[in-house]
Formats: structure tokens, sequence, C-alpha cells
């Protein structure tokens, strides 16, 4: 089974935040929504580009920080007034701010409440970060037994991944493991996503099963979705689709609709929106812009994570003399909870997300984000900023984003 690069251009490094999570400039690149485009239209292109170097070489200070915020367009939002409040010297609005995640950050910029699927992640990130801290301190043996307590950290860990804490002496040698806990994390994330949206919409059933590869089969994800996509709009064939599409005004080459049938390319929004034109009723509420979205991330996981396994394997090989290769590599070449591939990996792991979150999701708490100007917006608990923001990680309140296509 093969998987694309879900990204234009040879592979690259993807952001981690915290322990076990991808930062969301991740989910902004997978989207496709032009960070820098988006800031330099709104502070203009000198600003931002000045506030990229500094970011760069660690040199942001408080007064370009809040140049920055002075440039950004006036909203109702209380974190960004609690974040001016904190530029100008405000020590409980620097607490408040201080406290909150890139994830948690993140979402306070989105209008509606936060589902089920956001308050899980902002969740996790607050749990990891304690350990995450001792991590840093060196405290190992501290960090293990933090986040083997933590009932919501410790459902990310497996044996490798204990053995792999364990026997690190610095926090770069957890390079490895951090991914394959950050792909264990994705994939419990977009479990919890399926079953907010079976609660919210009385669905029955799983709506992204149908995106995980069988047993024995060739389909990747992205391959998965538009044989989705064929049924619905009732073509039998991808010929009877190329005339559908001619007969429509919409001629389309053959070799495209083979390529998005085989899983080698997706297609992209503009042309999905031509084939759904064929049939309206597919698009029925968000169910295939959000089975899209899906594929797409579960293409994510499955390149990334081949690409990890393939080179971890091949470097173990080439250097059999060398025992500590296969420490440091830990836990791959294996998938999480050592399977072997992505395939299987994800046919068994994401069905026990689902019967996690499907028991989870009704004792979820509510969630609210901390008030303006700080002191008393700290929620009980453990909360935290694992880092800093990167400009790749802006907050989503200074893009203005709509709340679709992020879950939750």
């Amino acid at each position: 089974m093969r998987f694309l690069n879900p990204f234009p251009g040879k592979p690259s490094p993807l952001n981690v935040s915290g322990l076990f999570l991808f930062d969301p400039s991740v989910q902004l690149k997978l989207d496709g929504i032009p960070i820098r485009a988006a800031l330099e239209e709104q502070v203009g292109a000198a600003l931002y580009k000045r506030l990229d170097r500094a970011a760069k070489r660690n040199t942001v200070t408080t007064a370009l920080a809040g140049e920055f915020l002075d440039a950004l367009s006036d909203t109702d939002n209380p974190v960004l007034a609690t974040l001016r409040s904190a530029c100008a010297g405000d020590p409980e609005a620097a607490a408040v701010m201080s406290a909150m995640g890139p994830w948690e950050t993140f979402y306070a910029g989105f209008t509606d409440p936060p589902g089920y699927c956001r308050r899980y992640r902002i969740a996790l990130e607050r749990a990891c970060r304690q350990p995450t801290e001792a991590l840093r301190r060196g405290e190992f043996g501290v960090a293990v037994a933090q986040l083997l307590d933590e009932p919501l950290a410790n459902t990310l860990l497996w044996r490798e991944a204990v053995e792999a804490l364990d026997g690190a002496t610095a926090i770069q040698q957890l390079l490895p493991l951090q991914f394959a806990g950050a792909m264990e994390a994705e994939l419990s994330s977009l479990a919890a996503f399926d079953v907010q949206i079976q609660q919210e919409e009385g669905r029955e059933a799983s709506l992204f099963s149908v995106l995980l590869p069988e047993e024995g089969s060739s389909l990747n994800p992205a391959a998965l979705f538009f044989r989705w996509v064929m049924r619905g709009v009732g073509a039998a064939s991808m010929s009877e689709l190329v005339d559908d599409l001619q007969r429509s005004g919409r001629p389309i080459h053959l070799v495209s609709l083979k390529n998005w049938h085989r899983g080698a390319r997706m297609p992209s929004v503009s042309w999905l929106k031509l084939i759904i034109s064929l049939k309206p009723e597919l698009a029925r509420g968000y169910e295939i812009g959000t089975l899209y979205w899906a594929a797409k991330l579960l293409m994510l996981l499955a390149y990334y994570g081949t690409l990890c396994a393939t080179r971890s394997s091949s470097a173990i090989h080439e250097y059999p003399e060398l025992p500590e290769i296969r420490t440091r590599l830990r836990p791959w070449p294996a998938f999480p909870h050592a399977y072997v591939d992505f395939g299987e990996w994800a046919r068994a792991r994401y069905p026990t997300w689902l019967a996690y979150h499907s028991a989870r999701i009704e004792t979820s708490p509510t969630y609210f984000f901390p008030p303006a100007g700080g002191g008393g917006g700290v929620r009980p608990g453990r909360v935290g900023a694992l880092s800093r923001p990167t400009p790749d990680g802006i907050p989503g309140f200074m893009l203005g984003l709509p709340p679709g296509p992020f879950p939750g």
C-alpha cells in the first residue's frame, strides 16, 4: 500500500507541540490555509517580516509584540484582549496567557462553543504539561511516573513507549517517540470527532471508519474516499463519471480519475465541487467535506508514519553493529503499539479509540476560555503552555478563521 505526501514538495518535519500533539500549524498546512498571506494582509508585509525574523532569533520584544497586536483587526475576542493586556504589563493577564498551550490559544479564535473533540485536545494538552516540564528538567523518572499517573495522558502510552522514556537521558532523544505519540493522539482526536458527530447527528455508526484500509487490501484512505464519492454520485465506473462530467460541460481526463481512484492523488476542492454538482444531495450537511478532511489527515499519518518506519528500518539494518541506533529510534520501526504498518495500526486502534470516546463523551466537562483581563480566568486543575506559539502557530483569532474545517 502506497501513500501520497499530503503536502507539495519534499517531506518536511512536522512541528510537535508539547509532548504528544502536532502543532496547530500542521493542521493549517494540511487544510491549505496560507498563514503568512493572511497575517500580511492584516498587519502588512513589513511588520510580519520583522516579527518573523525576531521569532526565529528568539528576540521578540514587548514593544514589537504590542505593535503586532495593535495592527490586528479589532475583535471582541476576550483572549485577544487578555493578550494585549499581558503585553501592556498586566501580570494577571500574563499568567492567564502563559497557562494556555498552543491548541488552547488557537481554539480561542473560534466563535462557536468548543465541542467534545476540541475539549478533548485541550484536556490532553493540559494533562501533558507537568510531565513535559519534568522532561525538560531532565527528571525522566518523574515524568514517566506523572504520565502513568495521569488518566488522560497514559492512554497514549504502550510498553515500547514507556521503555523509550525510561531509557532516555536527554529530551532530544524522545523525538521519535513524540512523533509516534502524536500519531496516536491524532487518531484518538479523529475518533473523538467521529463520536461527537454521532451524538450531534444521531448517527448509529462511525462516519470515518469507511476510510480505514481493509486487511489484505491495497486501497489507502484517499482511494477509499474517492470510491465513496463515486458511489454517492451513482457512477458505476470511471468512464461513466467521465461521461457524466462531459455532458454537464466539465470535461476531465481519465488519467486524473485513475489517480484519484487508486489514491495516488486526491481531487482538489474545486474538482470535488464539480463532481458533487452531479448529485447535490451528496453534500448533505458537512459530510463530504468532513470525510475529505479526515482522508487527508489519515494520509498524513500514513505517509509520515510509513516514512519513519522505512527510514528507521534501513538505519537499523545498515548498522547492525551499533545496537544503540535501535535504542535511539524506539519505538520505530514499528508503529505505535508494535503494529507492523499503518493499515494494521489504524484497523486495531481506531475502534479502540471509538469505544473510549463513546464512554468518555457523556462525562466530558464543559470548557470555558479565560475571560479578558486575567484575574480568576484560570480554571482549576492542570493548565498548560508547553511551548510558545511560533509564527506558524499563530492563534486562530489572529487569522479570523471560520469554525470549519477544524473539528469539534
